[in-house]
């Protein structure tokens, strides 16, 4: 598989509150997830940065569980990990007072993808030209949809488009949605924090996921998003599926 992300502040906000991370163990398996920050100050950065290294560190400690299901081992590092942000935000008093983040993460183990998210950060699923959204917001917008109060163009450019309702950190335990896909050579995935996903539409998306070389998809991503006003912090990862990863 091949890996590639990167972040980037945007153009209005005053410091980067996403966090992304990847990497390929030795068994073969690959992992990559985007966090996203909130809180007041430099909170948000400070949860995402937390929620991640906590993250990392579980996943490559994974490693010698073979037999464990992908599925089990994301809900357990994700919830780890909000128990981390958790009592970092109980530590730092007034400062760090509600502080959480968003996470959204995956599993590439053979055929199959694992995936977990909490909040608005979103996982896609590109193949053939064809782009499925695998991970459903956690937010008041998305809600309203779904009661077909607003449509999801509407949405986009909602008020209340930010305001999720669930995170990390903000308590002690969180629900955790987890799912998988079979995957083949050729598949891409896309993982982003909604600074990326409230900007382009799922043809720019695609178009990029399509016919960009990979290691160019996070750059070219967020230079558009960039372009269409980049109000907030923006992060894009994609984990491109090698017919050296499914059958080597």
């Amino acid at each position: 598989m091949i890996i590639a992300g990167k972040t980037d502040i945007g153009q209005i906000r005053a410091e980067n509150q996403d966090t992304w991370r990847a990497g390929r163990r030795a068994d073969g398996t690959g992992w990559a997830l985007v966090c996203d920050g909130m809180g007041g100050a430099r909170a948000g950065g400070l949860a995402s940065r937390t929620a991640a290294g906590s993250m990392e560190q579980q996943l490559w400690e994974a490693a010698p569980r073979e037999a464990e299901n992908g599925g089990v081992v994301l809900a357990e590092a994700v919830s780890q990990a909000n128990l981390a942000v958790y009592q970092r935000a109980q530590e730092g008093g007034s400062s760090t007072y509600g502080m959480g983040t968003t996470i959204a993460a995956v599993l590439v183990r053979g055929r199959d993808v694992f995936y977990a998210h909490v909040g608005d950060s979103r996982i896609y699923l590109c193949r053939g030209g064809i782009l499925v959204q695998l991970t459903r917001d956690h937010s008041r917008v998305q809600e309203m949809v779904e009661a077909g109060v607003i449509t999801q163009q509407q949405a986009k450019v909602h008020p209340k488009r930010n305001q999720i309702t669930r995170a990390l950190g903000v308590g002690p335990q969180v629900q955790v949605d987890v799912g998988s896909i079979p995957v083949q050579p050729g598949d891409c995935l896309l993982l982003c924090s909604d600074g990326l996903s409230n900007q382009l539409t799922e043809q720019q998306l695609t178009g990029v996921l399509s016919d960009t070389e990979v290691h160019h998809r996070p750059a070219q991503l967020i230079q558009l998003a960039n372009q269409a006003g980049g109000p907030d912090n923006i992060t894009a990862v994609v984990v491109q599926i090698t017919e050296e990863e499914l059958h080597g």
